[in-house]
């Protein structure tokens, strides 16, 4: 799925942060990539769900 041109600013502590900059390294993948794959894991569980 791709959206070309749009933004968003995600809003998190310090602590989360650097926690998914931990990971995302761990994986060798960018901050962006982790939190959309997470994002989009987690509206599947949604869907699933109804």
């Amino acid at each position: 799925m791709t959206h070309k041109n749009k933004r968003f600013t995600l809003r998190i502590s310090d602590e989360l942060a650097n926690k998914l900059e931990k990971e995302a390294q761990r994986l060798g993948v960018s901050k962006n990539a982790l939190v959309l794959f997470t994002l989009e894991k987690e509206l599947d569980n949604e869907q699933k769900k109804k």
